[in-house]
């Protein structure tokens, strides 16, 4: 799954064409003004912002402007007093220079490196596995107040459900069924990323090289060998009978037959 394609999945039944022609979904929302806000000196703060303010949009003037550009993509976070006050779309916003800052917030697809990380698997087989992190914030509130860094807690979680679920597969089925991995790890983050304000997803990109390749080698076939007899002997209760083959290569002759030397 690339970036196009979550985009649409996740996009295609909140975005409709409106104001922003179907490239974003409007956010904007305002909170209801507490009884803190209209007291006297919050009222004189404002009153000293807008004057400040207006000065502000003459050119070549020494006060701050209040015309803030939020740029399409972005979503306006607006605080009064350090409270939340209000959300707002791309555009020229105006912002009282005095009593509120603006913060912006990226709603774009955002794609995160989870990094080559060490996994055993159910099999005991050792294995590297590169994954890649899908991600954008559908609530920027929950987003921008909820978690003091996003991507980093969603790699950090996306860690840990990889080895989770790794963890409890076998080689084979890493392997062949990496769509199965990114579902069961979906599954694990869905709910705390939404607690976020975040959709993710995790895409499994790569298992390396070498590590499959060990279901070729001799010693991995023996061990499945060992593995399927086990499992066969713990099946049902009661006394069983199991006919084994043993290799002629892994046999007492062979263990006797040293390099070099004569058969005895």
């Amino acid at each position: 799954m690339d970036a196009s394609t979550f985009l649409t999945q996740d996009r295609s039944s909140e975005v409709g064409i409106g104001k922003y022609g179907g490239l974003q979904p409007s956010f904007a929302r305002v909170t209801e003004a507490s009884e803190d806000e209209n007291g006297f000196y919050a009222s004189m703060m404002n009153s000293i912002g807008n004057c400040l303010g207006l000065l502000g949009t003459i050119p070549c003037c020494c006060f701050p402007n209040p015309y803030k550009r939020v740029q399409q993509g972005d979503v306006g976070v607006i605080t009064r007093f350090g409270r939340f006050q209000r959300l707002v779309d791309p555009g020229l916003v105006k912002v009282n220079p005095v009593t509120e800052k603006i913060s912006k917030s990226s709603i774009k697809i955002s794609i995160s490196d989870i990094g080559r990380q060490e996994i055993m698997t159910k099999d005991n087989v050792s294995i590297a596995i590169e994954s890649v992190l899908f991600w954008h914030i559908v609530d920027p509130y929950e987003a921008h107040f909820g978690v003091s860094n996003v991507q980093f807690a969603l790699i950090e979680r996306a860690r840990t459900s990889l080895r989770d679920v790794c963890g409890s597969h076998f080689l084979q089925d890493l392997i062949e069924n990496r769509d199965v991995v990114s579902a069961e790890i979906k599954k694990i983050i869905d709910p705390i990323a939404q607690n976020w304000g975040v959709k993710a997803e995790v895409e499994v990109a790569e298992l390396l090289k070498q590590s499959s390749e060990i279901l070729s080698t001799k010693a991995a076939f023996q061990l499945r060998y060992l593995e399927t007899l086990v499992a066969m002997s713990r099946a049902g209760q009661g006394p069983k009978t199991l006919f084994m083959h043993l290799p002629s290569s892994g046999g007492p002759a062979s263990l006797g037959h040293q390099p070099g030397g004569s058969s005895p």
